[in-house]
């Protein structure tokens, strides 16, 4: 079974996760892979 992590925070770049400023990334998670993308989905609306 694989755990996925779900990171948040502000970005320099969204397409680049190195540009996320560590003082507002935030892990959700561990979570199944479809509960992870329907998690991220939620986030990004």
């Amino acid at each position: 079974m694989k755990n996925f992590y779900v990171l948040e925070g502000e970005h320099t770049n969204p397409n680049e996760i190195k540009t996320m400023l560590k003082n507002t990334e935030k892990k959700h998670g561990p979570f199944e892979e479809k509960e992870a993308t329907q998690f991220a989905k939620g986030l990004i609306q």
